[in-house]
């Protein structure tokens, strides 16, 4: 089954009711869900020919995995009260003494 014939109805749906949140950004997570499966199966089709460098193949395969999600892991998100990133630790001026 074709990626096409899956996406086919998501997309009439969301043709008929518009679109809500940002289509950008589900666009790019599936573009990097494609990248981050392209690179598994290539690195797994580089064990199966070479299986004594699973071990540098792996690492290069986690390295690129990295790079790949990088932009999600660093989207500033806006809090619900400010333009700002929530922090899990708070600033120094606001601990209790």
């Amino acid at each position: 089954m074709s990626m096409l014939n899956i996406i086919t109805p998501y997309l009439a749906e969301a043709a008929a009711t518009g679109l809500t949140g940002n289509p950008t950004a589900g666009l790019a997570a599936i573009g990097a869900g494609i990248g981050i499966g392209l690179i598994g199966g290539k690195a797994a089709e580089a064990t199966g020919r070479n299986p004594g460098a699973s071990g540098a193949i792996l690492t290069i395969a986690i390295i690129l995995a990295a790079l790949v999600l990088t932009p999600f892991r660093g989207a500033p998100q806006k809090g619900p009260s400010s333009g700002r990133v929530p922090s899990a630790v708070p600033p120094l001026s606001r601990v209790a003494p």
